[in-house]
């Protein structure tokens, strides 16, 4: 059982952090807002997980913690998450994602449940962040220059508008650790077994309620390797990837909203969803192909070639001292 009158639950994947799991728990422990629930589901290879998870479980009734029998990978474990977490804390209005090995300010809870609380339409709450790059806060990293309110959906009438707004202005990877409302997580279908399932789950989300954006920074993300598509590909299918990933991402994500939303949901505004959703990718892979093609034109394309030359020229000219 959670603890009592838990509004808040905490849904963490576990995956071989022990070294930085001690600080996370003592962030999420130390929120000035106390009636939340933490529920650990590990998918771990590493006993060392499994040792730190039980000792805080057993310190403090708010922690709970299970191992799952077999590999899920990194999207069916995030989608376990947050079923568990609501089975155990059942009276629980809001659900957030943890990590197990970031770093949250202890008024994070306070002030994003608050921001829930007065905004009932609202379905996530995210706020700005910055890195933790060997050990030490980047205060001047873009993440914590950039106003979350950037990212606030509130007033976005058209569907076509919403899905670009949070293509080109929402940051998946950090907006994905918002508060979220627990209806709609559910309505949104849950974390999708698909590749960047971040942006698809806060894509659904968004047909349901805005995402409010908060301009304070109460979030740090520690950064230890560089996004990486191959490696993601490996860790959402541990088993082999299903046929569906090899298309293009966005596919998969603009049949699920097309599929989820427009065939039983919400009619024409999911299936407008999902179009919008559709193009707007296809225009920004045509743009990114474009710039990469610029880039690499540039650098061996006849101007650049000309620019070569004459550099050429310019080293093996003869220096000539003027007569006096």
């Amino acid at each position: 059982m959670s603890s009592p009158a838990s509004r808040t639950v905490f849904g963490l994947p576990l995956y071989n952090a022990a070294e930085h799991l001690p600080e996370a728990l003592d962030s999420l422990l130390a929120q000035t807002r106390r009636d939340f629930t933490v529920v650990m589901v590990d998918d771990s290879t590493d006993d060392a997980v499994e040792h730190v998870a039980r000792r805080y479980a057993a310190a403090d009734p708010r922690v709970h913690y299970e191992r799952n029998d077999e590999r899920l990978g990194l999207t069916r474990n995030w989608r376990r998450a947050f079923d568990r977490a609501t089975e155990i804390a059942p009276e629980a209005e809001l659900f957030a994602w943890a990590s197990d090995h970031d770093w949250w300010h202890p008024r994070w809870l306070e002030v994003l449940a608050a921001t829930m609380e007065a905004r009932p339409d609202a379905a996530v709450a995210v706020c700005m962040n910055s890195r933790i790059i060997d050990g030490h806060v980047d205060w001047r990293s873009r993440p914590c220059q950039r106003p979350a309110s950037l990212a606030d959906t509130t007033g976005i009438a058209s569907t076509q508008a919403l899905m670009r707004m949070l293509r080109r202005d929402l940051p998946a990877g950090t907006a994905v650790y918002g508060l979220f409302r627990v209806d709609a997580v559910r309505r949104a279908g849950g974390f999708r077994h698909v590749l960047l399932a971040d942006r698809l789950v806060l894509a659904e989300a968004a047909l349901s309620g805005p995402i409010v954006g908060i301009d304070e920074t109460l979030w740090f993300r520690r950064v230890t390797t560089p996004f990486n598509m191959e490696r993601q590909r490996r860790a959402c299918f541990p088993d082999g990837p299903p046929w569906y990933a090899d298309l293009p991402w966005w596919i998969p994500h603009a049949a699920a909203i097309g599929w989820h939303h427009g065939v039983p949901g919400q009619g024409r505004r999911g299936i407008s969803a999902a179009a919008a959703y559709a193009a707007d990718c296809v225009v920004a892979d045509g743009e990114r192909r474009w710039r990469k093609t610029v880039k690499a034109a540039s650098k061996t394309g006849p101007a650049a070639r000309l620019k070569r030359v004459r550099a050429a020229v310019r080293h093996r000219r003869p220096r000539t001292t003027p007569v006096r």
